[in-house]
């Protein structure tokens, strides 16, 4: 433990088990964590428990992750999460940091950035990282991203505390909600529109765990978005999947409770996956569903491919998980193809994501 005035910081023993000493800590650190979300997001989308955190948080080979808790007269007011890639060549570290709204403004969050800060430097991280939510409400000023496409509102408690300690605003993501399920007639009429080069493509659903015969496929394609998706200011290095990975990325996923669907376009010329989309259904109930990665390799772009997959999830949920009424995504501002196939499908926007960039 360190003390700087009256907010003292804790590690937490992230592998620590149910019922042992401090696993009342834990246990109030994910409940705030959950009503930062909701705070910011206007749901309860990325609730989870004590118990699907740990899991969540338990170290592997691809990233270390470290959490560290606030006190702040003898009360839990606030949180830092700092994961930094294991890999060779990764030199990127990501912070997500929150604080009780009745704690702010009485240096939680500055303590814990200097405590984070210290350890990805040590760990030779050159920058740190967060995207950082901010709900869409009427007008206002906003703080443009440096170089790039839209920006977050000026007024917004994060852009202050960010833009004081040093940060760049590097990439904005759009959050959006549609409801589901999406209108048939709808559904119809956009497969209807798809170029006719679509046709040389095939479509595959299926619901984790991936089959044995996709992995690789699947690991070469989120390998991709690394290097294909558009990534804006931000410090992006590679990230490297192989099957090893996703199996045990979705053992981990299942282990949470948590279901994952996708929707892939395979060649036909090659019987190769070339795009794939995945959504996972809420955990909550009146959650909205996540509408997780989307991409279309580069040299199979023009097709109608995002469009493709999109519309083949949907119809996927709706039979899945038939009693979920809202899907959520969040895409780069500057992604302009998947910001109009989000805009056919009915997604509004509602929140927007800065990202961060602190250079160490």
């Amino acid at each position: 433990m360190s003390s700087r005035g009256e907010v003292d910081l804790e590690r937490l023993d992230t592998a620590m088990e149910p019922g042992s000493p401090g696993w009342a800590d834990f246990v109030a650190t994910s409940a705030l964590i959950d009503d930062v979300y909701a705070e910011l997001e206007g749901d309860r989308g990325m609730t989870r428990t004590p118990e699907q955190r740990r899991i969540a948080w338990r170290k592997r080979d691809i990233h270390e992750i470290t959490v560290w808790m606030a006190r702040l007269r003898g009360e839990v007011g606030g949180y830092a999460f700092h994961r930094r890639p294991l890999h060779d060549g990764a030199r990127e570290s990501w912070l997500f940091l929150g604080v009780r709204p009745d704690a702010r403004r009485q240096r939680v969050g500055s303590a814990l950035l200097d405590r984070v800060v210290d350890e990805a430097r040590r760990a030779d991280s050159t920058t740190l990282q967060s995207f950082v939510m901010s709900p869409l409400v009427g007008g206002g000023e906003l703080v443009p991203v440096e170089g790039g496409n839209g920006g977050v509102p000026a007024r917004a408690p994060s852009t202050g505390f960010a833009l004081a300690r040093g940060s760049r605003l590097v990439q904005a993501l759009v959050g959006s909600t549609v409801e589901v399920p999406l209108p048939a007639d709808r559904l119809e009429a956009l497969q209807r529109a798809l170029p006719a080069s679509s046709r040389d493509y095939d479509v595959v659903t299926w619901e984790m765990p991936t089959p044995s015969e996709l992995v690789a496929d699947v690991a070469a394609l989120k390998t991709r978005m690394a290097t294909d998706a558009p990534a804006g200011g931000t410090a992006a290095g590679p990230d490297p999947w192989d099957p090893a990975r996703l199996v045990e990325a979705e053992r981990g996923l299942t282990s949470m409770g948590r279901r994952r669907l996708y929707a892939a376009a395979r060649h036909r010329a090659t019987g190769r996956l070339v795009a794939f989309t995945e959504i996972d259904p809420p955990l909550v109930d009146s959650a909205p569903a996540s509408q997780e990665f989307t991409l279309v390799l580069r040299e199979h772009r023009g097709h109608g491919l995002g469009l493709l997959v999109k519309i083949a999830n949907a119809r996927h949920l709706a039979k899945a998980s038939p009693g979920t009424t809202r899907l959520k995504t969040y895409n780069a501002d500057e992604n302009a193809p998947m910001r109009r196939i989000n805009d056919a499908l009915g997604y509004r926007p509602s929140v927007v994501s800065g990202c961060w960039r602190l250079d160490l």
